[in-house]
């Protein structure tokens, strides 16, 4: 792997990105003359690994009562020091002190639950979906950032098993398909930017409803440099994979260390979206990435918010549960 503090340097990992990229196959190599893309992450969109939507309404009453917001003025600036301080030890004197705070800032605001505008956890849940799904050891993604299936191993007198298969309880919010396959019908790349890699088409395709997707980060992590953080890697894998092109980026993670550090080029060409931990991708945030198209894409016409609603009311079939 490469040494992160070398890739700190973006001249060094622009000149990396194009030696790498002339040593690969035809087939794998960069795409471009795109109009913009739309990476999205599974944890940004849907909420894997949850065990229902009423642990889910318990988990967001608990954290409502305990939230920034209830806090007092000394222990807000103490939360707010204590993520400095983080910072500061992850990335010393990479970072600016405007852009430190910037990072406090939305770090405190990701950390929390952000009800949307006029909304209640009763009216935000009742528009998702709980659906089990069935996933095998066989069709695992196995990279650095996604968690070993050895996790799911269990003693059963005093045997350690290890399952072929796992049932997992997802919430999904139904009308994202319908936007996926909205901004692809209006020319837009979407691709998968996650440690699920593959296994986003093999699971979570099927779940929404749309067309497998290209997943950069399956070439990237074996032709490019490694990322010190899973969100350089993912947005390397894109930048790597779609360059001089227009990029948003979906994620439940906040931009602490963003690409912009590590790659040449315009900033308002990158957008990133950090979606709510609890709910995943909300309207109010596709509108956001839809008005940044509008920018960047001649002819692109963006969804208002009544709009994007409109996409949520249309039919969805409620069994999505995988072999």
């Amino acid at each position: 792997m490469a040494d992160p503090n070398e890739l700190r340097d973006s001249q060094c990992f622009s000149n990396r990105l194009a030696q790498r990229r002339q040593e690969l196959p035809d087939a794998l190599r960069p795409r471009e003359n795109l109009p913009a893309i739309v990476a999205i992450d599974i944890d940004g969109v849907i909420r894997p690994l949850i065990k229902s939507i009423t642990e889910l309404k318990k988990a967001l009453e608990a954290d409502v009562a305990n939230s920034y917001g209830k806090m007092t003025p000394a222990q807000q600036q103490a939360k707010r020091n204590t993520k400095r301080q983080q910072l500061l030890d992850l990335f010393g004197t990479a970072v600016g002190d405007q852009q430190l705070e910037k990072f406090v800032e939305n770090s405190v605001h990701h950390s929390h639950l952000r009800l949307p505008e006029g909304e209640t956890i009763d009216s935000v849940l009742g528009r998702m979906s709980e659906v089990a799904l069935l996933v095998t050891a066989e069709h695992w993604a196995v990279n650095r950032y996604h968690r070993s299936w050895d996790n799911f191993s269990y003693l059963d007198d005093n045997k350690l098993i290890v399952p072929a298969d796992v049932e997992m309880h997802i919430v999904i919010n139904p009308w994202v398909g319908r936007w996926v396959r909205s901004l692809q019908k209006r020319g837009i790349e979407v691709c998968w930017s996650t440690s699920w890699s593959q296994t986003a088409n093999c699971y979570f395709a099927p779940l929404l409803q749309i067309d497998p997707m290209e997943t950069p980060v399956n070439v990237y992590d074996q032709h490019g440099s490694g990322g010190a953080s899973i969100t350089q890697w993912k947005e390397r894998a894109a930048v790597w994979r779609y360059p001089d092109t227009p990029i948003a980026y979906i994620d439940d993670e906040y931009f602490g260390n963003s690409v912009s550090g590590f790659v040449d080029g315009p900033q308002d060409q990158f957008l990133k979206v950090s979606t709510n931990k609890y709910f995943g991708l909300q309207p109010s945030d596709a509108v956001v990435v839809e008005n940044w198209l509008a920018t960047q894409v001649s002819g692109f016409v963006a969804l208002s918010a009544p709009e994007i609603t409109q996409l949520e009311s249309e039919p969805y079939a409620e069994d999505a549960r995988q072999a």
